[in-house]
């Protein structure tokens, strides 16, 4: 029961859910402010995609990965 709460709470979890609930009510209840709003999904789209554990995954991977090659290369030179 803490953990859910503890994640629910971190300040980062709490505006996103708050930004996408504020973006979601004009989204249902106009259906003309839809094409203004898109203006506000893309990014917020976005920011979800960049914030999920399997980029992140893939950005620190390509700042490692490219340094143990470099040290791989280094390595064969000095032998």
């Amino acid at each position: 029961m803490y953990r859910p709460a503890e994640w629910l709470f971190r300040p980062y979890t709490l505006f996103l859910l708050l930004t996408v609930l504020a973006v979601a009510n004009p989204w249902w209840r106009h259906r003309e402010a839809r094409r203004r709003l898109l203006w506000l999904i893309i990014p917020l789209l976005v920011l979800v995609t960049l914030s999920t554990p399997a980029v992140a995954f893939l950005v620190l991977g390509s700042l490692e990965w490219s340094e143990i090659e470099l040290l791989e290369w280094l390595q064969k030179l000095r032998t």
